[in-house]
């Protein structure tokens, strides 16, 4: 249940900024979108600012051109977000999550809104809406909409929704998809919008570097730790480099670790030139965001967590696998 002084807020704002986590997903941008969307449809003037770039694997979404890049006009978009009304800040919950804009959200004088669904939220924003119950910020927006004004909901917004509400489930396959998310869907595709095509779009575009990426990453970028139920990936800086890796390519790539029979906790480290990038994904009980919280200044998600390290990939794997023996003992899994 919503209640009625945040929807009154939410009713009331008529020029907004939309914002979201840096290196966004598809929850953060179909969020956004669906969000967008909807206010366009009542005659409210706002934008929707990306903190950096939007991977090529989300540009076909509806209304994805006018998504504009903080990085490319920082001063710009400074402005813009003082003089905003309305600031709405989705799928994030800590202002240190959206890259430069993070300052600039915690100087404004505009009223702020968090739409989110991660756990441990920080206290920056006037009006809230969120709930580690709802397996994506797109089920939010979704019920946001539907207590405003159902009707307005079209094929544009379902698409936005329905992406985000996929993308954050692995397909509606993870442990916090539920009644709500089957019922939320149900509702988008009374639109009669083609959600063959999110499918289709995210997952059945490889190029041939990006099919060549995985391969060699299925071969000799993997070390399967049976006695832990353990199995991880790696992607080295040299792999950038030889298979073109562009935003969104390893998107996924984690998830193949819990294919394998007997798996619980599976990771992926990808290097970069700033830091070694880390993702963690779990079966039932295990807990991926204590882990990621506990030893690489990470967090998230019970199943689904992500933590950085700030030392060379061979070092942070060494560590990895210290910190995973006295973690599982700990946690037996």
């Amino acid at each position: 249940m919503i209640d009625s002084t945040t929807l009154n807020f939410v009713q009331n704002c008529d020029q907004y900024v939309i914002t979201f986590h840096q290196n966004p997903d598809g929850d953060a941008i179909g969020s956004a979108l669906g969000l967008h969307h909807f206010f366009k449809k009542q005659g409210k003037q706002g934008i929707v600012v990306s903190p950096n770039e939007v991977g090529d694997y989300l540009k076909w979404l509806p209304g994805v051109d006018e998504v504009q890049v903080y990085e490319r006009e920082p001063q710009r978009f400074d402005r813009m977000v003082k003089e905003a009304k309305a600031v709405f800040c989705l799928d994030f919950n800590d202002p240190n999550r959206c890259g430069g804009l993070e300052n600039i959200i915690q100087a404004t004088a505009a009223d702020l809104m968090m739409i989110d669904h991660h756990l441990f939220p920080k206290d920056f924003t006037k009006y809230k809406l969120h709930s580690t119950e709802s397996p994506a910020t797109a089920l939010l927006i979704l019920e946001l909409i539907q207590a405003i004004n159902d009707s307005l909901i079209d094929q544009d917004i379902a698409m936005n929704l329905y992406t985000g509400l996929m993308t954050d489930t692995g397909s509606f396959r993870f442990p916090a998809t539920n009644a709500k998310t089957h019922l939320g869907v149900a509702r988008l595709m009374e639109t009669g919008f083609q959600h063959e095509l999110a499918h289709e779009n995210i997952f059945d575009t490889f190029t041939e570097k990006r099919l060549k990426l995985y391969g060699n990453s299925f071969s000799n970028r993997h070390e399967l730790l049976p006695e832990y139920k353990t199995s991880y990936f790696y992607v080295t800086k040299e792999d950038h480099v030889n298979f073109d890796i562009k935003k969104g390519d390893t998107e996924g790539l984690v998830n193949y670790n819990l294919s394998l029979e007997g798996v619980m906790f599976g990771v992926l480290f990808i290097e970069n030139e700033e830091m070694v990038k880390i993702s963690f994904r779990s079966k039932g009980t295990f807990p991926a965001n204590e882990f990621a919280r506990k030893y690489f200044q990470g967090g998230g998600h019970l199943n689904a967590a992500g933590g950085r390290s700030f030392i060379s990939l061979d070092r942070t794997i060494k560590r990895f696998k210290k910190h995973l023996v006295e973690f599982i003992e700990q946690n037996p899994i």
